[in-house]
């Protein structure tokens, strides 16, 4: 199992993490203990994932087919244009929504300099969303 420790919480990682970036003057590479020990993982599950859209777009078609609260409600923030999903924003701009693979070749456009330099998170989420896209994961897709 992977977990997250807290920087505070696991100092040897935080030492070369620090190394590796000079931030601390006064570091040498020996004050940082180095293991070859690997942990072991026995199996790597991959979870298919469906594509995002398809019960709002479902819903959007067909509105008497008894879909789900939560996506009814979610439905009015969305537009369906020629079989295409659009979200709209609250300053009336419509966003194409994109599938995974969608998402990956746009944010891989911006990470190559295609869109300009390479960007932070926050603001390849920001130009991601100028240029007319929107997925719900987003910000975290992009770190």
């Amino acid at each position: 199992m992977i977990r997250h420790i807290p920087r505070e919480e696991n100092g040897r990682a935080n030492t070369l993490a620090q190394l590796a970036t000079v931030y601390k003057t006064g570091l040498t590479a020996s004050s940082a203990e180095i293991s070859d020990s690997a942990t072991k993982v026995d199996k790597i599950v991959k979870a298919e994932v469906g594509d995002w859209r398809m019960p709002i777009v479902t819903y959007l078609k067909d509105p008497g087919h008894g879909a789900d609260r939560n996506i009814q409600c979610l439905a009015f923030q969305y537009v369906l244009i020629n079989d295409e999903l659009y979200r709209r924003t609250a300053e009336d701009l419509l966003l194409k929504c994109l599938d995974s693979n969608q998402a990956k070749v746009s944010m891989g456009e911006f990470h190559e300099g295609i869109c300009g330099t390479h960007q932070s998170a926050p603001k390849m989420k920001w130009l991601l969303r100028r240029v007319g896209f929107y997925w719900p994961s987003m910000l975290a897709d992009c770190f």
